[in-house]
């Protein structure tokens, strides 16, 4: 515990005389900000903590997922060199046990908008993702050039 010293109440007297000579309108009014700030500050702090507590009781109970896209987004798909780089937007996610492992995952089922296929619809496993389908073309376009695919 610190010291308290004839010095440490000099100083605290120093600062009420200043505070004395403020005039008390302009004192009330600092003081009533500085607590509507703390009061939001607070508040802010409570919601986050309930968003916050939410999600990790989601996650403890297997009900979070965090997708790698969202519905919309394009990614990029390497089939054949021939076929170059097809364009897919993304039309809906799968959220299940694999057949094989019975570990939960995630599927995109994706539309071909441009290159071979078009029009048709897929569905990639999560594993498909950094082998044959991209998020980026450069990517693909990279994969696509070192033939360095399962």
């Amino acid at each position: 515990m610190d010291m308290v010293t004839l010095e440490s109440y000099e100083n605290a007297a120093e600062s009420l005389h200043l505070l004395a000579d403020w005039p008390g309108d302009e004192l009330l009014q600092e003081s009533l900000y500085v607590r509507d700030i703390c009061e939001i500050g607070a508040r802010t702090i409570k919601e986050l903590l309930h968003k916050l507590a939410y999600h990790e009781d989601a996650e403890e109970q297997g009900r979070l997922v965090i997708l790698p896209c969202k519905i919309g987004d394009w990614v990029y798909e390497i089939d054949l060199p021939e076929y170059g780089v097809i364009v897919c937007n993304v039309l809906c996610f799968t959220y299940g046990r694999s057949n094989i492992t019975r570990e939960l995952t995630w599927s995109v089922t994706v539309e071909v908008i441009k290159g071979h296929g078009l029009g048709s619809c897929y569905t990639f496993d999560r594993d498909d993702f950094g082998k044959t389908v991209f998020f980026t073309r450069a990517e693909a376009e990279a994969a696509l050039m070192d033939g360095d695919r399962e």
